[in-house]
């Protein structure tokens, strides 16, 4: 039986891989998961590792020699990865066994390997030179140059971004970025940041599903002008001011060569080697520096914080009318059955104009896996008397959001052993909700504020408790966040953050409760610092259900009934009929 070109089996790509390996004279390839701007979110025609591995997993670096193919990826993703690859491969978790050692053992010390400088930073590379052998960057992706049915990149129409939305003009945050170089002595900054450009150019696009940017390289200059490298057929309209300019995206080294002798800033973590070495390559001079655009992004204005708010209560409407209906009508249904339903309610509202995320719906042993993706062919039902966890976000023009509840099927009561990990999760959560804390307080000093109940009955939780989120951009945005890992940035007035601990009992059930929440000052200390505290933005009912109330102290109980009923409050002009009489019930006070 004949087949197309088109649709090369495993080992024909690997075959005509190592063709070209040959032909260069390496002995391996590697193909990280990223694509040439380096973000969370990449589009199909990114994703390489898919193509030639068939894993589909968001993180991990696939690596091929002339006798071997190996994915390496972290634990959320050992399972998928064995169901996954092709059988020509291997997989290795990326931390117990890292891909540098892997090549160490079954390569020989002179010889070399290819790599993609589009798609790695210098600090990766350098970890990679660390091995002792040769990188040789190649002009053009390998994988690339044999997937013959590689879908298109992105090219959606570009908008403006109006004032009204974004409260801070353009020009306003090019010329704070000026000031910043010009103290720095420096003359431009090169970004690869699609993210951070689009908040900075006021601009969105639809270049990603839950991203709603245009993938494209920008120089700012000292003066507050920029350059932006997208085609500029894609522009809807005009930009906000004269002093953005749209170029084609090859013009991006030409113009780079007109800096020659200046100084141009560069971030080494988000930016691409093959920039680096174009910036050297014109005769300027790269310079490390940290992007000056990431904390006065974080620092949401009034006209953020409002447009925040209104997000938040459009999106909270979906989520208890879905809530509603998953306590009502939800056993009997798959994972992918709730999934989108919850997306098609949150759709419906015309203000909604995509998810921030792929829906994380997970019944039972499957919500254990704090990244877990339900897929139609393998997804779960929703079982009596089992735990259901929901993680999802929308994006709207005004905010993004980001909620998780867990609930319980029933109709039975649940286990005690449920209830008590549960309550604890809800006693870490109502604890950082609380907390007052000197302002530039590191995240990772607030971090034990959330686990401190969960440690005392011998539990944690293997992920962060806190991601800043952004205003109609990412659902995951920096500098800031709340986890053990140290991060120099402290939080400050204006930051939005996830408070979203968990507790995962393997192979059996997992919790997680998360709501977006608002650093806002709150007086002076006696030291005379100024002081923060969080406004919660989310207002979502918690399964009482699932709530042991003896194990709650008065004030964390108080807590508790003046959250649910400010959500009554706030909800209930919202909905009507028997979604509003759960809404009621959900909210009903809580006694001790």
């Amino acid at each position: 039986m004949t087949h197309s070109l088109q649709h090369k089996t495993s080992k024909e790509k690997l075959d005509m891989l190592r063709k070209l390996m040959n032909g260069l004279g390496v002995s391996a390839f590697i193909q990280p998961h990223d694509d040439a701007f380096l973000g969370e979110y990449i589009p199909p025609s990114a994703e390489r590792i898919a193509y030639i591995s068939n894993f589909s997993g968001s993180a991990g670096i696939a690596v091929i020699t002339l006798e071997e193919a190996c994915v390496f990826s972290d634990g959320r993703y050992t399972e998928q990865l064995k169901t996954e690859i092709f059988s020509e491969w291997q997989s290795k978790h990326i931390l117990e066994n890292p891909p540098q050692e892997w090549l160490k053992e079954i390569l020989p010390q002179d010889a070399k390997i290819a790599y993609d400088p589009r798609i790695i930073t210098l600090p990766s590379l350098k970890k990679w030179q660390r091995t002792g052998f040769e990188f040789i960057p190649v002009e053009e992706n390998l994988i690339d140059l044999i997937w013959n049915d590689r879908p298109a990149p992105p090219a959606t129409q570009i908008k403006p971004h109006n004032l009204s939305l974004t409260g801070q003009s353009s020009l306003e945050k090019r010329l704070a970025l000026g000031k910043c170089l010009k103290e720095s002595n420096q003359d431009a900054f090169l970004a690869a940041d699609a993210s951070m450009i689009a908040w900075a150019l006021n601009l969105r696009a639809n270049d990603l599903e839950y991203l709603p940017i245009a993938l494209g390289y920008a120089l700012f200059h000292q003066n507050g002008d920029a350059e932006f490298f997208v085609n500029p057929e894609r522009l809807n309209g005009k930009a906000e001011d004269d002093k953005i300019n749209i170029f084609p995206e090859n013009q991006l080294v030409e113009r780079l060569k007109r800096l020659k002798g200046k100084k141009i800033r560069f971030t080494p973590l988000e930016t691409p080697v093959f920039l680096t070495l174009k910036i050297s390559e014109a005769g300027a001079e790269a310079i490390e520096g940290a992007n000056p655009f990431s904390l006065p992004r974080a620092l949401k204005n009034e006209t953020e914080i409002s447009g925040q708010k209104k997000a938040q209560t459009i999106d909270a409407v979906a989520l208890i009318r879905f809530l509603s209906f998953v306590k009502k009508e939800g056993v009997g249904l798959t994972e992918v059955e709730l999934a989108e339903k919850l997306d098609a309610l949150r759709l419906s509202n015309p203000d909604c104009t995509g998810l921030s995320f792929a829906t994380i719906s997970a019944a039972g042993k499957n919500a254990a896996l704090p990244h877990y993706h339900a897929k139609k062919e393998t997804a779960s039902f929703l079982e009596k008397n089992q735990i259901y966890l929901v993680d999802s976000g929308g994006q709207y023009e005004f905010g993004t959001t980001d909620c998780t509840r867990t609930l319980w099927s029933g109709p039975n009561a649940a286990p005690s052993e449920i209830k008590e990990a549960f309550t604890k999760v809800l006693k870490g959560h109502i604890n950082l909700s609380r907390a007052r804390f000197p302002e530039n307080t590191a995240g990772y000093r607030l971090d034990s504020l959330a686990r401190a109940p969960l440690w005392e009955g011998g539990f944690d939780y293997d992920h962060g408790t806190g991601h800043g989120v952004g205003s109609f951009l990412s659902v995951h945005e920096g500098p800031h966040s709340i986890s053990p890992a140290s991060r120099p940035v402290g939080l400050k007035a204006g930051m939005i953050i996830s408070n979203e601990p968990g507790y995962y009992e393997n192979g059996a059930y997992g919790i997680r409760i998360e709501n977006l929440i608002l650093a806002v000052k709150d007086g002076v200390g006696k030291n005379g610092r100024d002081y923060l505290k969080f406004e919660t933005l989310t207002y979502v009912p918690i399964d009482r259900d699932l709530i042991e109330p003896k194990l709650l102290t008065a004030e964390e109980l108080n807590w508790l009934n003046d959250y649910h009923e400010e959500t009554r409050k706030r909800l209930s002009p919202w909905l009507e009929g028997e979604t509003l009489e759960w809404l009621e019930k959900a909210c009903a006070k809580i006694e001790g």
